[in-house]
């Protein structure tokens, strides 16, 4: 059960509604799936070995109560995010872009938000919460209710209203299109089991992925003038049918910033990593010298 502003969000039943979820959703795919620990979805690790990918029972605020909500929320994702990031921790979910200035950029509270994409991202994992609680559970979810906890996400000054009132009606609007637009669960066991039948090949991957900074790059690109005094490195890393295209934003002079070398975000393609490094550039409104052309 999760309070938000005085309301409540639940199941009464938790455990049997956990039931329900675990004999049609999870057993199945108890090799690769489970349902464990609180808040976000998470990777489970032995030595080399991805062993299992985890869906919360709670959220951490509960104060230990488990929530069927939370389990269900983390599925509405993981049908609705590319199919390359829906075993990662987080979904492979990373908020804004670095501050490329005189503060450290490892701090992750140094980043600038762009856009409100939480909105759509949230909105859709929340219609299927809303879809499975209706049709599973037999409880009608209050959409304004649902979306009130959008208030905590880090771009929601970039959502569309002019107060947080008119900002949440907005995003429940959201959430009431997508409702309708994705229909019933029948819809959501089709793209569930459609997902989940990817497993082994997604589990594989996975575990080729996480070692590949250990090849040598096989190609490597400079992009200068990201931002005042900063470039970017795209480098390309490989093995087997895997790739891997990791960006590392560099001080053009690291003589006073050697502890601070590098901030690294990888991708699964080559125009995600230069989209991502135009994003840079273009959040810090930076134009490069007129002599300069890409």
């Amino acid at each position: 059960m999760m309070k938000i502003d005085g309301k409540f969000r639940s199941v009464d039943d938790a455990e049997k509604a956990f039931k329900v979820i675990e004999d049609e959703f999870i057993a199945p795919y108890s090799k690769y799936l489970r349902l464990s620990g609180s808040d976000g979805v998470r990777q489970h690790w032995q030595d080399d070995k991805l062993e299992f990918f985890a869906f919360p029972t709670k959220y951490g605020a509960s104060q230990g109560k488990r929530d069927v909500s939370a389990s269900q929320h983390e599925m509405g994702h993981f049908i609705t995010v590319p199919e390359e990031r829906c075993i990662r921790t987080a979904f492979g979910f990373g908020g804004g872009v670095p501050v490329l200035s005189h503060l450290n950029p490892y701090d992750p509270r140094n980043r600038m938000m762009l856009g409100n994409v939480s909105a759509t991202v949230e909105a859709k994992a929340m219609a299927w919460e809303v879809i499975l609680t209706r049709d599973l559970h037999g409880i009608d979810l209050d959409y304004n209710d649902i979306a009130s906890s959008l208030i905590y996400t880090e771009d929601f000054m970039n959502y569309k209203g002019s107060d947080n009132k008119e900002k949440l009606q907005w995003a429940a609007e959201k959430i009431i299109k997508y409702v309708d637009e994705f229909g019933t669960v029948d819809d959501f066991r089709k793209l569930w089991h459609a997902r989940c039948e990817k497993l082994p090949e997604l589990f594989r991957r996975e575990e080729i992925r996480a070692k590949l900074y250990e090849e040598q790059p096989i190609s490597r690109e400079e992009i200068p003038h990201v931002n005042e005094g900063w470039h970017a490195i795209i480098e390309e890393r490989t093995k087997e049918d895997v790739h891997m295209f990791s960006v590392a934003l560099k001080r053009d002079d690291p003589e006073d910033w050697e502890e601070l070398e590098g901030i690294f975000e990888d991708f699964d393609t080559y125009e995600q990593a230069h989209r991502w490094v135009m994003r840079v550039r273009e959040a810090h409104g930076y134009e490069p010298p007129t002599s300069f052309s890409m």
